[in-house]
């Protein structure tokens, strides 16, 4: 069963003579003390230190700057309180001097755990326990163990405790004795919880649709941990959680002017009011403080901005937003949901041949918790995704289901179109909208949709379902059209045939065509009965089976023209 509380468990201090074995070491619980943020800017000192000695000056340096006391007589007298120390007054010095560093090390980590400039705890799953470390009055947590955390600071919490000519397994042992003297245990519930997200200076509550305050002196104890945080508010814009407080109420008393967000601005005129609607529930379903289970799959052509609205509306909240590429999410690869530890949102901004569908009703609310398989780590259970959103060029295309499991994914999906860009293209977009605008404008709609009872506007199934299979059947009508004729010693490249099929798409059927990987895999898997097939010459990709007619008008010219659609680098989202 998943731990939905906190177990605390206290030991009591046992008194004990001077040791040089971290097995005996007993644990005891003082007064804590705050932090100043000033704490952080001295942990780069800490990679330069060999000795752990050299570790206890600089603390005395910082704890005199701060104005903490002073941090050795504290420390020494912390030891002879526990009768760890016994001997002369004057012998302390050598008495240190010949313990043994990793001994030393655990002194110096109990007595920061103790007051409380460090917390080590236990996260638990079903599958799994690992151990995390928080520093001072802090929520944000890190692997005590992971080399390669995205949170620097968690390396150098490891330096500020342990000297670094200290053995990988000293380390280990001594972080695990400190997490056995906490007894603290968090569960899953409360660890990266689906409705929270935790800013730089405060934690929005998407359940009471408010800004409160992650710590404080009268609330020391964190009811929730956060291994990742939003960069918002260490944009140059200085921005905390008080202007955006002062915008919510604005929003809950329909007091915002929508008009004046520049998101709102650049991207309102690319949707007609019918897929806007579409589109502001699907933002607003961010916000949601429970899984909502929706797909959201935004179609438009190249260079209508998909991706950029996609990185946009991602980037104050991005810590909780896994970024994946369709190679990765391939159920073949047993790692590759491994970057969705931690998260809540899918986003796959580039262009999708396929939506996986088996997978995503598998992420999405087939079952409440999902198993992710972690590389060299044990797997570990986390909650099912709250929603993913996939761009693309032209409809999906769904791989075979079966009937229960179509109408599964056809009921969570928000099929949406975005126009072309009306006007000159506006280069570097993201940077002209700022992390308020976009922040603003994601509380706006999730407001709205609250306000509706989470009630999402979208397409029904049996629409859905007819977008899809027009989708399909432009290959076939093109290729039943006059503009093409079966001939079994036809050879034509294939992307002169892709450009008179976009042309035949959009002059005739007046509608969106399809990817060029999707345009290949239809006359691969529908030519056959017209005796059509692709194959590779010299890394070229060429069609047998027919011919351009004059009705098709493709010149050698058309045949030059680039065909592929740009496909959005994934760096970019993750940066």
């Amino acid at each position: 069963m998943p731990m939905s509380s906190e177990t605390q468990t206290q030991k009591n201090f046992s008194q004990s003579p001077p040791v040089s074995s971290i097995d005996t070491i007993q644990p005891v619980r003082v007064e804590t003390v705050t932090l100043d943020s000033e704490w952080y800017s001295m942990m780069e000192d800490w990679k330069y230190l060999r000795d752990v000695d050299f570790q206890i000056q600089i603390l005395q340096n910082e704890a005199n700057r701060l104005g903490m006391g002073v941090f050795v007589k504290d420390f020494f007298n912390w030891l002879e309180k526990r009768r760890l120390f016994v001997g002369p007054s004057g012998d302390k010095e050598n008495w240190w001097h010949r313990l043994k560093n990793a001994v030393k090390a655990l002194y110096i980590a109990q007595y920061l755990q103790e007051k409380g400039w460090i917390h080590v705890f236990v996260h638990k799953t079903v599958t799994s326990e690992e151990i995390y470390i928080t520093l001072g009055y802090n929520d944000i947590a890190v692997p005590a163990f992971d080399r390669n955390s995205e949170v620097d600071f968690g390396h150098k919490i490891l330096l500020l405790m342990f000297a670094p000519l200290l053995s990988r397994e000293t380390r280990e042992e001594v972080i695990q004795t400190l997490a056995g003297y906490s007894g603290k245990i968090v569960g899953w519930d409360r660890f990266n919880p689906v409705s929270k997200i935790r800013f730089m200076d405060a934690i929005f509550d998407m359940e009471n649709f408010t800004f409160i305050k992650p710590l404080s002196r009268e609330n020391p104890e964190p009811r929730y941990y956060f291994v990742n945080y939003s960069p918002l508010f260490t944009t140059t814009e200085k921005i905390d959680g008080k202007t955006l407080q002062g915008i919510l109420e604005d929003i809950k008393n329909g007091q915002y002017d929508l008009s004046t967000n520049k998101f709102y601005q650049f991207f309102r005129k690319q949707f007609d009011d019918k897929e806007w609607e579409y589109f502001i529930d699907l933002v607003g379903a961010l916000l949601k403080p429970s899984n909502s289970k929706l797909i959201g799959y935004i179609d438009g052509p190249t260079d209508s901005g998909k991706s950029t609205i996609l990185y946009l509306l991602t980037r104050p909240i991005k810590k909780m937003v896994a970024t994946i590429s369709s190679i990765s999410i391939k159920q073949g690869y047993v790692f590759g949901l491994e970057m969705l530890y931690g998260k809540h949102i899918l986003i796959m901004p580039e262009r999708i041949d396929k939506l996986p569908a088996e997978l995503l009703n598998l992420l999405l609310g087939k079952r409440d918790q999902i198993l992710i398989e972690r590389k060299n780590k044990p797997a570990v259970m986390m909650e099912s995704l709250k929603l993913a959103i996939f761009a693309g060029n032209g409809p999906p295309k769904i791989e075979y289901l079966d009937p229960d499991a179509l109408d599964a994914l056809l009921n969570r999906l928000s099929y949406i179109r975005i126009k072309p860009i009306q006007g000159p293209k506006i280069e570097d977009i993201d940077r002209l909208i700022s992390d308020i605008d976009i922040m603003s404008f994601l509380m706006w709609c999730g407001w709205n949709l609250r306000q509706r009872e989470w009630q999402i506007r979208k397409r029904g199934i049996d629409e859905i379902w007819e977008v899809i299979q027009s989708r399909e059947e432009t290959v076939e009508k093109f290729l039943e059209s006059d503009w093409v004729k079966i001939d079994p010693d036809g050879r034509i490249k294939g992307t002169v045939l892709y450009n008179a099929y976009v042309k035949f798409v959009k002059r005739v059927l007046k509608m969106t065509p399809t990817s060029l990987t999707n345009f290949y895999n239809e006359l691969d898997e529908k030519g056959s009965k017209y005796g059509v097939s692709t194959y590779i010459r010299e890394k070229v990709t060429w069609v047998r089976g027919l011919r351009l007619t004059e009705a098709s008008d493709v010149t050698d010219k058309d045949s030059q023209r680039k065909t592929q659609e740009t496909v959005y680098e994934l760096d970019r989202f993750n940066q």
